[in-house]
């Protein structure tokens, strides 16, 4: 549950289980391109959706959502959770004892916005173009802070020497 974050799963991890454990624990609900992948605790309702047909292992906190495909698309599925009426109507039906947390009974009764298809995809890919730019603004940001991390040395350098 800890490499589904911000809508993304993180594939770059180094908790692995065998083959023989795949083959034990896997035996139903096998990932599919389009689920979408759900937190159900630890942390509550981050989502992830499944690119590929790659082989791997549910942790016991994350459950696997399949929509069908005839009226729900998995990305949309997954902004959908992620927006914040969707969000905020997941955490009044969560628990809580030590650790915030949903059954599947009660995810099941939070209400999710279904437009048509097309308008799903217009907004999927909307959303995508607009997370596209919010990365690259990131990237630039950290660019630019490990620039001026490299500066200040010399700047401060200079300020002690009286040279500013």
């Amino acid at each position: 549950s800890a490499n589904i974050k911000g809508g993304r799963i993180n594939w770059h991890t180094s908790k692995f289980v065998t083959d023989e454990t795949y083959a034990v624990f896997m035996t139903r609900g096998i990932p599919q391109p389009q689920d979408v992948l759900f937190t159900m605790e630890a942390p509550l309702a981050e989502v992830g959706v499944v690119p590929d047909a790659r082989k791997f292992s549910l942790a016991q906190r994350v459950i696997l959502l399949r929509p069908k495909s005839s009226i729900l698309i998995g990305d949309f599925l997954a902004h959908a959770l992620s927006s914040p009426a969707v969000r905020e109507d997941i955490f009044s039906k969560a628990t809580a004892t030590t650790v915030r947390g949903i059954a599947s009974k009660r995810l099941k009764e939070v209400h999710v916005p279904v437009p048509s298809i097309p308008e799903q995809r217009r907004i999927v890919a909307e959303l995508d173009a607009l997370q596209a730019v919010a990365d690259r603004l990131k990237a630039l940001q950290a660019e630019t802070a490990a620039e001026l991390d490299a500066l200040l040395p010399s700047i401060l350098d200079r300020a002690f020497k009286g040279e500013l």
